[in-house]
């Protein structure tokens, strides 16, 4: 088990730096490699959104299985060991399937009864999904009017909370027949038929515009919120030309075990200075609800 853990790290720096030989880093040297966010004493971290969230969490008190997988696990890992002595804390608030008129819908009890001095949210794909037919303007249009409703809610009960939005993100794939062929995973387990897979040119086409535009407004939606931004699509795009997109996304909506590292770093570095800004300012963790 040790012998694993070992050869992991020696790989990951060997893929940095070229080595002579191979030397265990120094904790700090390991470290210095990512964003490092300072988090407060009992800071609550909370990721909000659908089923890339959800990750598959049990909806209970299960600490094996409570924040799932995904993007959300890795990026509550780190905070969590980058501030053992604040012992921050963390919640996943993922459901499957969700848009984001289903999130507003469970708001107050899923996220402003928990008080969270960060909100990161993900939501998007599925208004798209059950849009179908709809203009795709409109499909948009309707989500920032909800979106607009949901954050006027945080920022009126939970005023000193920050608030990340992330980009929702599609990538086509290079082939329908073999959905597992190019993914990180061997095919060892029973076949599951992915359902998010539009195989028809036309729905390929529309998806596209659709998620462009939607990706085009959120951006000028968060700017006007003042919310940090997380690009996706582009970071997607870019290791998409080095690997097949199912290597990242293997049913063109959910990301694979990469894609959520892709995420998890992105959203690391870009909410770093301003994430440490807030945590050193005086109104952070006075989120008492009026």
């Amino acid at each position: 088990m040790y012998g694993i853990v070992l050869l992991s790290v020696h790989f990951s720096l060997l893929t940095r730096k070229k080595y002579n030989a191979i030397i265990v880093p120094d904790y700090k040297e390991e470290r210095s490699v990512f964003a490092v966010i300072t988090l407060n004493k009992n800071t609550v971290v909370l990721f909000f959104g659908d089923s890339i969230t959800h990750g598959g969490r049990l909806e209970s008190m299960d600490g094996n299985h409570i924040m799932g997988h995904g993007y959300q696990s890795i990026i509550a890992s780190k905070l969590g060991f980058d501030n053992i002595e604040n012992m921050p804390k963390f919640i996943n608030k993922g459901i499957s399937g969700d848009s984001i008129s289903q999130m507003y819908s469970r708001l107050y009890g899923d996220v402003i009864i928990n008080k969270p001095d960060i909100i990161s949210i993900l939501a998007g794909i599925n208004d798209i999904g059950k849009g179908i037919g709809m203009p795709y303007k409109m499909i948009t249009d309707k989500f920032i009017r909800v979106y607009q409703l949901m954050l006027d809610d945080i920022k009126a009960l939970l005023k000193e909370t920050k608030i990340v939005i992330c980009e929702p993100f599609y990538l086509e794939l290079d082939s329908f027949d073999h959905p597992y062929k190019n993914t990180p995973y061997v095919y060892c387990e029973e076949y599951f038929k992915p359902c998010y897979i539009p195989e028809d040119k036309e729905r390929l086409t529309a998806t596209r515009k659709e998620i462009t535009y939607m990706q085009q407004e959120l951006k000028k939606f968060a700017q006007k919120n003042e919310c940090i931004y997380i690009p996706l699509q582009d970071e997607f795009l870019k290791l998409s030309k080095k690997v097949p997109p199912e290597y990242l996304v293997w049913d063109t909506v959910h990301p694979t075990i990469v894609g959520h590292e892709l995420i998890a770093r992105k959203w690391l570095e870009v909410t770093e200075q301003e994430l440490n800004r807030y945590m050193y300012s005086e109104s952070c963790n006075d989120n008492t609800i009026k």
